[in-house]
């Protein structure tokens, strides 16, 4: 059958499924080299387009350069409503999402946090230690014996030990700053903390991230929200997987898990990459529950909240979700997560898939999809593969995810005015685009008593 009929009895509009095209919009350009864009993006049959700003900025993001990126991103949100194009907003300018350019972590208690141990001092009996606790302790403690006592401490307090049994083990942990940053197109000095990745367990964090980047395009473009305008899509927020701190994560886990982590933590941190007890896998898991819940309702639920709120659509990734050991790490717990975008995605870059390799992992945002009843499971393909990619070879990358549950892609990578081809998709979409909506119309929508041969 043909699929133009085989639409017509499935009553689908093939459309819907067609691909969208990654836009690095280059906001310094003529602005008829963005009409342009947006014009070959309809000719070559996609349906959209998902705009992430392509031009740098000296320093922090400034309202000069802002508006700058904002005026480009008018002319290319109207010349889409004079397509007929839908827009997806890439949520920050860079990745991880979160920082907007350094006008979030302008308050230090933004900025990502990590628990580390500051002091980790082995007695002989009869030996002494001095040590003045930091200003950012949380915890102490002394094994020995085999059997674990918690310090009572304070910020700056002198604590004096001298050892009387054989051995002696003193545990000092504390927090720190985390070191990761943004990688954006703010370009602002080495080490610049506004520059930092963002507390994901800090609510005030994500609000105050909404406020500087949704507000402010809401407060633009509020007339293109819910018809040109779709969604928006962050990438790849940054979580630490080892131990992430914020404050107050000691009394939800408390009020999670009935006991005082601070009790155990020295223990626990002491003990965590070695040959250990039993029970420091229970104090384990009981830290990852916690604080991937945490990230879960802190960020990725205040995004959604505010996206519901303004009649778009939420979508985007996670780090690394493409590796069980870090599906539920890097950027938080994936499931958790996902419940929370309106459309659940994966991130299909370098060569993930390729023929006669084993890769099931897009069946991840395919099946949060089906078991949370969402309409549309999303992959960003093609990231960082090159132009040497043939029209097979991609046809495959993309039928491999359709037959696990991704039905809307978003293609990397065009810009208008390339610097040089590996900045276009133009020189390769052709072979493929013919392809592109039919598959996903089929695959997707079908009743679940209906088969294709």
């Amino acid at each position: 059958m043909e699929s133009t009929k085989l639409a017509e009895f499935l009553n689908i509009n093939v459309d819907e499924y067609r691909p969208l095209a990654f836009f690095g919009i280059k906001a310094h350009e003529d602005h008829e080299s963005i009409r342009e864009w947006v014009k070959w993006c309809k000719r070559q049959g996609f349906r959209g387009f998902n705009i992430i700003i392509a031009s740098d900025c000296t320093g922090r993001a400034n309202e000069r350069w802002i508006n700058m990126v904002l005026d480009a991103y008018e002319t290319a949100f109207r010349t889409a409503k004079e397509e007929g194009l839908e827009v997806w907003i890439f949520d920050d300018w860079g990745y991880p999402s979160g920082t907007a350019g350094g006008l979030v972590c302008t308050e230090n208690g933004y900025r990502a946090k990590k628990l580390v141990i500051s002091h980790n001092c082995i007695l002989k009996k009869g030996e002494q230690i001095a040590i003045t606790m930091p200003d950012n302790v949380v915890a102490a403690g002394i094994l020995k014996n085999n059997t674990f006592e918690r310090i009572k401490i304070k910020p700056k307090e002198r604590f004096e030990y001298t050892c009387d049994d054989e051995l002696a083990h003193i545990v000092v942990v504390s927090w720190d700053y985390d070191e990761h940053a943004s990688k954006s197109s703010c370009k602002s000095y080495p080490g610049d903390p506004a520059m930092s990745c963002i507390d994901l367990l800090n609510r005030d964090a994500a609000e105050k991230f909404v406020r500087v980047m949704h507000e402010r395009y809401y407060q633009r473009f509020s007339a293109y929200f819910g018809n040109v305008i779709k969604g928006f899509f962050y990438d790849e927020p940054y979580l630490r997987f080892e131990f992430p701190y914020t404050q107050g994560l000691f009394e939800e886990f408390q009020r999670k898990k009935g006991y005082d982590l601070l009790e155990v933590l020295p223990y626990l941190l002491v003990n965590v990459k070695s040959s250990h007890p039993a029970v420091i896998d229970k104090y384990t898991d009981d830290f990852f529950d916690v604080y991937t819940d945490m990230a879960a309702e802190n960020f990725y639920r205040v995004l959604s909240q505010w996206c519901k709120k303004h009649n778009v659509e939420l979508t985007g990734h996670m780090d690394l979700d493409h590796h069980l050991n870090t599906l539920n790490t890097i950027s938080g717990h994936f499931f958790k997560n996902m419940k929370h975008n309106d459309r659940p995605a994966v991130d299909v870059i370098w060569a993930q898939i390729e023929p006669g390799v084993f890769t099931d992992f897009p069946r991840y945002a395919g099946s949060v999809k089906r078991l949370l009843g969402r309409r549309r499971a999303v992959s960003e393909t093609f990231a960082g593969m090159g132009q040497g990619l043939h029209g097979d070879l991609m046809r495959y990358i993309t039928d491999h995810q359709v037959i696990r549950g991704i039905d809307d892609f978003h293609l990397m990578y065009s810009n208008n005015n390339p610097d040089s081809p590996a900045e276009s998709l133009r020189c390769r979409i052709t072979c493929f685009r013919n392809h592109s909506g039919n598959l996903y119309m089929i695959v997707s929508p079908l009743p679940r008593d209906l088969c294709l041969w």
